[in-house]
């Protein structure tokens, strides 16, 4: 496996990507509540803006791509809970997305 850094933005280079989100919550419901969110806002796939312009509210970035979102899931990530208490409660979102060029 071979790694290699692109820009998120960036035309050029790898079109489908797969990103891993990883999530840290509270307790059951907020890591569900989590996930419902996170799952819900790439649905329609995302868009990515150049933030080299500013950041709102005090710029409007311009829209220089799209991520089509090809597959999304979310996972709860077993941890031992006598080992780390802290951490018990995560999951973990996948995305694999396709460059749209726009």
């Amino acid at each position: 496996m071979s790694e290699e850094e692109y820009e998120l933005g960036n035309r050029d280079g790898i079109r489908v990507r797969r990103w891993f989100i990883d999530t840290f919550a509270m307790n059951k419901s907020q890591r569900k509540d989590f996930g419902y969110k996170l799952m819900g806002e790439a649905k329609n796939g995302i868009n990515v803006y150049d933030y080299n312009e500013g950041f709102p509210p005090s710029a409007s970035p311009s829209l220089i791509n799209h991520l089509n979102v090809i597959s999304r899931t979310f996972d709860p990530i077993p941890v031992v809970r006598n080992l780390n208490s802290t951490l018990y409660y995560r999951g973990q979102l996948i995305l694999i997305t396709k460059n749209d060029k726009v």
